[in-house]
């Protein structure tokens, strides 16, 4: 008698596999016992919702691989809105406001990722301050108020849907996110220092890693990713504010946990972070169907970070990483 080939418990611990079964389940089971949550127009809202928390935790997929993490995610989000709305109320051409809004986010992840790398801060000191910083300076530009109505050239981006109206087009930015996160991850220098120095920075150094460019390299990638991101949530609300990004930092460290990176750094795969912020959008809309509120959704989230963490916990000290 031939013995099958698959080895079971591989297949078991690789965690895109188990998100995947996770997520049919899930979604047969909200299809059977709601009544709307099977539907076209409601899987176009599933795929809009996770749009914002999925380019965030590319961004934060990067700098975790490093033994790293941005907590600053959300207020440059806020900031670079902000810089975008502000260039496009002062009659500057979409193109132009764009590429400030862009290099903005940029900026904010390069002193992010200089303070770690030059003068060897921790990355949750130096992000967490830098969320501060980037929150105070959205607020004194605009003094709290939100700038509305300047968004008229951009607002397909955010609210435009192709494929027969289900497929929205901020979607479709961030698959396009993903992929170039894949193709750098799986095919680039920088890809590979990233595993290399969240997996062990002393074997990095020693084989000649330019420590101060490659740790510097995931935070201005994730400022970047979080103007995207800024972009996409002013043309979808036709309004900038400066506490628009407040709190999804978590949902983006969330995200790319349940995905499977590792907090210790060194490993992870964008197809888990993408799994991983599709399963939260999933959970959500399915409690919403079900008439719960954000507070249970939270409730869940945090349970099911804490059960990954400690899942990744007991694997590698088995393994004895």
């Amino acid at each position: 008698m031939l013995k099958p080939n698959v080895d079971t418990k591989n297949i078991l611990s690789n965690n895109s596999f188990v998100l995947t079964v996770i997520l049919v389940m899930m979604i047969i089971g909200l299809s059977l016992g709601t009544n709307h949550f099977a539907t076209p127009a409601n899987f176009a809202v599933i795929l809009q919702t996770m749009t914002l928390n999925g380019i965030l935790a590319i961004g934060l997929t990067f700098c975790i691989l490093t033994a790293g993490i941005d907590l600053s995610v959300g207020s440059v989000l806020s900031l670079s809105g902000i810089v975008l709305a502000m260039a496009l109320r002062d009659g500057l051409d979409p193109g132009t406001a764009v590429f400030l809004a862009l290099l903005c986010g940029m900026l904010c992840g390069l002193v992010n990722g200089l303070l770690v790398s030059m003068f060897k801060l921790p990355a949750f000191i130096a992000t967490l301050g830098m969320q501060s910083i980037a929150m105070g300076i959205a607020l004194t530009l605009t003094l709290g108020h939100p700038i509305t109505g300047v968004f008229g050239s951009l607002r397909f981006i955010g609210t435009y849907r192709v494929l027969n109206n289900l497929v929205p087009v901020q979607f479709l930015i961030m698959l396009g996110c993903f992929l170039v996160a894949f193709f750098i991850l799986k095919f680039t220098r920088l890809g590979r220092y990233m595993y290399l120095i969240g997996g062990n920075a002393e074997a990095a150094k020693f084989a000649g890693v330019n420590m101060k460019i490659y740790t510097a390299a995931p935070f201005v990638l994730s400022g970047m990713l979080a103007a995207i991101a800024a972009i996409i949530m002013t043309a979808r609300l036709n309004s900038a504010e400066a506490v628009a990004g407040v709190g999804l930092e978590l949902d983006a460290v969330a995200a790319a946990i349940i995905g499977g990176t590792s907090m210790r750094g060194g490993e992870g795969t964008m197809l888990g972070t993408f799994l991983g912020a599709l399963l939260m959008a999933v959970i959500r809309n399915g409690m919403v169907q079900m008439g719960l509120g954000p507070h249970p959704q939270r409730i869940t989230i945090g349970a099911i970070i804490i059960v990954v963490v400690m899942i990744d916990m007991i694997n590698r000290n088995r393994t004895g990483n």
